[in-house]
């Protein structure tokens, strides 16, 4: 089964929001303990935002990481599937998403351990920087084609067109094979000259 090298980083950035998830169930439980916190004695619609001033602080930063990679990284995860979606899932996009996913374990393991707000906003700010890469790279793919002769094929539906080197490779939206020489009977319609 073939599938956009995207989606690699997006699996990766899952897997460490439930590692996360596990490392603050886990000091959870021993600050619950340290507390005398029981289920038996907790309150109707008591929340994690609850133990604050109660709690060990860094016993707290490993939720508010956890809710942080609940937060932003929904965006990531938007728009790298869009990007598998219009065949732009590899490339420079490859690398922004790597990096994407790498900059957040890095706030994450900064900001649960020693949460130096220095250090959180500096890889915050690189992880924003590879999100705002994607999202300029999506736009502008769409853009393109939705101003191509080539993308307007079929009563002006929008086609994404394929890179010439997946020419060959089934249309992951549609199912359909592309051969070289359709695209190149598309291009002599449209009145443009492939070389």
């Amino acid at each position: 089964m073939d599938y956009s090298p995207i989606v690699a980083p997006v699996v990766a950035l899952v897997a460490w929001t439930l590692v996360v998830m596990l490392w603050m169930v886990v000091a959870r439980a021993g600050e619950f303990r340290r507390l005398g916190v029981t289920f038996d004695n907790i309150p109707p619609g008591a929340r994690g935002a609850d133990l604050e001033g109660r709690a060990d602080p860094r016993v707290q930063w490993k939720s508010h990481n956890y809710t942080h990679l609940l937060e932003q990284p929904t965006l990531f995860y938007a728009i790298a599937l869009a990007l598998a979606l219009i065949g732009q899932g590899d490339g420079i996009n490859l690398w922004l998403a790597w990096g994407y996913v790498g900059f957040r374990v890095i706030h994450s393991l900064v900001q649960a351990t020693v949460n130096i707000v220095r250090w959180r906003t500096l890889f915050f700010a690189l992880a924003t920087f590879c999100l705002v890469g994607l999202t300029v790279h999506a736009a502008a793919n769409i853009i393109h084609y939705s101003s191509c002769p080539l993308a307007r094929e079929g009563g002006g539906e929008l086609d994404m067109g394929r890179p010439a080197e997946l020419a060959d490779r089934a249309d992951p939206v549609e199912g359909k094979l592309a051969s070289a020489s359709s695209l190149a009977s598309r291009a002599k319609v449209a009145g443009l000259q492939l070389t």
